[in-house]
């Protein structure tokens, strides 16, 4: 018997076996039913219903709520059958975005999203299945994201945000700014149109959002700038030079709430949300966290532009690559850290004059969990390591993969970020749909006041003056 794989809005008899088979995969309890306003495909296979889903349209992002197939059908087609037909009518309808939330356990239905260009955006508790819920994004190539660059350095991260927006086929750039003449020339030399100004761009064109990727003493002009305007932000770390520049932005978003995803790779990179689910399974919290950060550089490189002044940077190794860590530690625990110690030193493997630090070693306590960081902007080579110690002993972890106690690799992805970047985007494109369809809730910074007060509180610890003119 042949099965029709265009998947239909279910009519009224087939109401009835589709809810049944839903609920019976899903494990629903009896008589569960979804909203009266959303649709329920089905794909029938003679008589029989042998894949369902029940979606809740909105104006610009659709949420399927669940989607099924009989078990005794499975690996037909049917699940990506039943995607494509749902896909295909929210664009037609004018949405730019499906959301999915699947659970830990159905590692079917993760693979089927991953082959079918979703996103993973974020995992969250839940009190139902396995308790980790996770939230996936398709964006729809109907509805591009429009997008500008502020702080276009070629060589930095704006030059990555540029060259990454244009490869999707959902996101369009559509201009940059840069206060660097120089710099906008060579995007215009490559059809980008460039401003001086984060204003400027902004009136020249209608943005979704702004990625921001301007050193810390330019930040506060930038998100002012988006905040009149009314434009998202996809922010680069750290989001202020100082906590009280954070408590400002709070305060503003708080008055004028827009979108904002900050660009924390590490939390939507596979292999740390792999590890941060095994630490939320475990039945005690870790004895030990211990991260290492070194950024790798020639013996002898000069530490150029805003990295090597305080006057512009704001703080050294603590503010620049110690905020990743800190903020990997801080997501891991899911819980905030209680500075200990601190110290941090110049290195004698970078040349050129500077007043900034460019190494330390930072412990901290998080609950019942020991904290120790080391933070390096030189070094001889690029490494990034975890270390976790659980009551059934020690997992490790980096970019690559997780390992765990036995020292068999749990989980392995592509070591690139291009994976934690599309996340990043996945997520600021739900922001904007929901604003779409809602008014936004200012967006909660406190594991970033956390860990900007956590920055402060070492520097202090250290004897530094963050944010100040003063040596290190």
């Amino acid at each position: 018997m042949m099965t029709s794989l265009r998947p239909h809005v279910a009519e009224a008899d087939e109401r009835a076996p589709a809810w049944a088979l839903l609920a019976a995969v899903f494990e629903e309890p009896a008589g569960w039913q979804s909203r009266s306003s959303d649709l329920l495909y089905v794909i029938r296979e003679g008589t029989d219903i042998v894949g369902a889903a029940t979606v809740e349209p909105g104006p610009r992002s659709w949420y399927i709520r669940l989607l099924a197939v009989d078990p005794q059908r499975r690996r037909r087609g049917l699940g990506r059958a039943l995607l494509a037909g749902i896909a295909a009518d929210a664009s037609a309808a004018g949405a730019w975005a499906l959301r999915v939330k699947t659970f830990r356990r159905w590692s079917a239905m993760q693979a089927l999203l991953a082959a079918d260009g979703w996103h993973f955006i974020a995992a969250q508790d839940d009190t139902r299945h396995d308790g980790v819920a996770e939230h996936w994004l398709k964006p729809l190539a109907a509805r591009r994201l429009q997008l500008g660059v502020v702080g276009a350095n070629p060589e930095g991260r704006g030059g990555e945000w540029i060259a990454f927006c244009a490869s999707l086929a959902w996101t369009q750039l559509v201009g940059i700014a840069d206060t660097d003449a120089a710099v906008r020339e060579r995007w215009r030399a490559k059809g980008i149109a460039a401003y001086d100004s984060a204003e400027a761009l902004l009136a020249a064109h209608p943005l979704d959002a702004v990625i921001v990727a301007v050193p810390p003493m330019a930040m506060r002009g930038v998100q002012e700038a988006c905040l009149a305007a009314g434009v998202g932000m996809l922010h680069e770390k750290p989001l202020a030079a100082s906590l009280a520049d954070l408590l400002w932005l709070q305060r503003r978003l708080s008055e004028s709430p827009v979108p904002l995803v900050v660009g924390v790779q590490r939390r939507h990179h596979p292999s740390y949300v792999f590890l941060r689910r095994c630490l939320a399974a475990a039945p005690h919290p870790p004895a030990e966290l211990a991260i290492e950060l070194q950024l790798g550089r020639k013996p002898g490189q000069t530490m150029s532009g805003f990295r090597a002044q305080r006057r512009l940077a704001g703080g050294g190794a603590l503010l620049d690559l110690g905020y990743h860590a800190l903020d990997l530690a801080t997501w891991l625990l899911d819980r905030p850290l209680d500075i200990i110690a601190c110290t941090c030193s110049v290195g004698d493997d970078l040349a050129g004059p500077r007043d900034l630090e460019d190494r330390a070693e930072l412990t901290a306590r998080s609950g019942p969990t020991w904290v120790r960081l080391r933070i390096d902007r030189g070094g001889p080579a690029k490494r990034e390591r975890v270390r976790v110690r659980l009551d059934d002993g020690t997992w490790h972890a980096d970019r690559l993969q997780v390992i765990d106690p036995a020292g068999s690799i749990a989980f392995r992805c592509a070591p690139e970020w291009h994976q934690a970047e599309r996340g990043c985007l996945a997520e600021l494109a739900l922001a904007i749909a929901e604003r779409a369809a809602a008014p936004p809730s200012p967006p909660d910074l406190w594991d970033h006041l956390s860990i900007l007060r956590a920055i402060e509180l070492s520097s202090g610890r250290a004897g530094l003056l963050l944010g100040g003119g003063g040596d290190a």
